[in-house]
């Protein structure tokens, strides 16, 4: 890495290292998780060049995610969580769709391309992360009503989700078959090699909320069918 004249590597290292879970897999702190979430999408805007229309951008793919813009210093911590966890998944498809659009800027330097497909990465984990951490405080306020919901919340959120990870899967793949000279570039070849895995990530992650979406209308169905069977019975 010693051709990482522009340090871009340590910008991924520095989010990689920081703890969220402890050995049994539990959440070490919601704050701490806050922390990495917004350090992974801030990092992905340096990366980037901190592009002038970045708030109109993340403003645009939020717009259908009311609790997404949320992001203030008034806001209550839980709204606060809300809000983070989407701006982390928004943040994460303009890092992406924005290769394809700085062309050489970005791929024409292998540590800083490697290092916002790593940031990217991390970004959506931290998001998917949020999601457990917002789903557990919610359980805890307003038990099995919540918990019945499931981890991507309400089936709004969970299909508008699923459009998140069907598109960062789509530029995962679209920029894995761009990426030539592996053999030659190191970096290259480590980034093919993280797309190609995130893909198959993302797509897991979209079966996962598209079930999480089929189970909650399968509820919705399976109450309705219960009121109806009452209303005829005698």
């Amino acid at each position: 890495d010693e051709d990482d004249v522009g340090g871009w590597l340590p910008l991924s290292l520095a989010v990689r290292i920081i703890p969220v879970s402890k050995k049994d897999n539990t959440t070490i702190c919601g704050r701490i998780v806050a922390f990495k979430s917004i350090l992974a999408y801030k990092s992905i805007q340096i990366c980037l060049g901190k592009p002038n229309d970045w708030e109109g951008r993340v403003g645009a793919l939020l717009k259908d995610c009311p609790k997404g813009n949320d992001l203030n210093t008034t806001a209550h911590d839980s709204s606060k969580l809300s809000a983070l966890k989407w701006r982390c998944i928004a943040v994460a498809e303009i890092g992406l769709s924005s290769i394809g659009e700085l062309g050489g800027e970005i791929t024409g330097n292998g540590p800083r391309f490697l290092s916002l497909v790593e940031l990217v990465g991390l970004c959506v984990n931290a998001s998917t992360t949020l999601f457990a951490t917002d789903s557990a405080i919610q359980s805890s306020q307003l038990g099995d009503e919540c918990l019945s919901q499931g981890l991507y919340g309400s089936v709004d959120d969970a299909r508008r989700l699923c459009q998140f990870f069907e598109q960062l899967e789509g530029l995962c793949v679209q920029l894995k078959k761009k990426v030539t000279c592996v053999f030659i570039y190191p970096h290259l070849r480590r980034v093919k090699e993280l797309l190609a895995f995130l893909a198959g990530h993302f797509r897991q992650c979209k079966t996962e909320s598209g079930d999480a979406k089929r189970k909650s209308v399968q509820k919705s169905m399976d109450g309705w069918i219960v009121k109806e069977e009452n209303i005829h019975s005698p």
